[in-house]
């Protein structure tokens, strides 16, 4: 048995590496992620409340039209008509409409009622921003609903500064404010 030539016990190095690739293949093959994975949710659509903006848009907008023929281009601001945020299945009147902001005489109950929003009743809120930017003026229709608790809000921008609009956001509130 001279001539044999007796073979060096299995390199652990390559053991190591193999039972690191197995325990890979297996978690790759998992069907369950591992708890460290991001999950990524969507945000809700709200297609009911689309029909309801989108059928009130083109009013509001000949609303503003006129508004700003009549205050030297200024269009009109409409603080919140709710003063909390309605559920998606709700279809709670305002309580707000007599609040205007204080450089304006206005207040939101003439356009809800010449517009007709919802006829008293909507699963949403509605504000009307105004802005006089850079590049010029515009406004921006926020909607804002609850579903299981969590706020939603949409923005709609009639103007030059298109970052302004959104889809369907969550709302959260912090203690700097509210973040979208």
């Amino acid at each position: 048995m001279e001539g044999l030539v007796k073979r060096p016990p299995f390199p652990s190095m390559l053991l190591f590496v193999l039972v690191g690739l197995v325990t890979l293949l297996i978690a790759l093959a998992s069907p369950t992620a591992p708890a460290s994975a991001q999950v990524v949710t969507q945000t809700p659509a709200f297609p009911l409340i689309d029909l309801v903006v989108d059928s009130h848009l083109p009013r509001i907008a000949t609303y503003q039209a006129t508004y700003a023929l009549n205050h030297s281009g200024r269009y009109f601001q409409g603080l919140w008509s709710h003063s909390t945020t309605p559920d998606e299945s709700s279809s709670t009147p305002p309580d707000q409409l007599t609040g205007r902001p204080t450089d304006q005489l206005e207040d939101f109950n003439a356009m809800w009622t010449e517009v007709r929003i919802g006829l008293g009743r909507l699963p949403c809120r509605i504000r009307i921003d105004v802005y006089n930017g850079p590049q010029g003026q515009g406004y921006v229709v926020m909607f804002e609903t609850s579903r299981l608790g969590a706020v939603y809000a949409r923005a709609i921008n009639v103007g030059p500064e298109t970052w302004r609009e959104s889809g369907w956001t969550a709302v959260t509130v912090s203690a700097q404010g509210i973040d979208r």
